[in-house]
């Protein structure tokens, strides 16, 4: 399993030749969120010529988002668009 040093921005990895410690890589401000998540194995991975650790992280499911309403829309030809609420869109006139 890598050991992973998110403040540095390295990894050490086990590989045929030994372990390899110190491995600079690279990752989005975004991903950084996510290393405290991080569970289970790791998985270095080559693609097109380049390297990629693969990590699976464990995140907790937002709670479900209940609309307070719904807009129906009828697209046609002559009017472009109908919604379920009265609004007739067409070319040149909005109604």
């Amino acid at each position: 399993m890598p050991t992973w040093n998110p403040d540095r921005q390295t990894v050490s990895v086990w590989t045929v030749a030994g372990r390899l410690k110190g491995i600079p890589f690279v990752r989005s401000p975004e991903a950084l969120r996510f290393h405290a998540f991080r569970k289970g194995e790791s998985d270095l991975a080559m693609r097109d010529g380049m390297f990629f650790l693969l990590a699976t992280v464990d995140v907790a499911r937002p709670p479900a988002h209940e609309p307070d309403g719904f807009l129906g829309v009828d697209l046609g030809i002559v009017n472009i668009a109908t919604t379920s609420d009265g609004q007739i869109m067409s070319l040149g006139r909005m109604a």
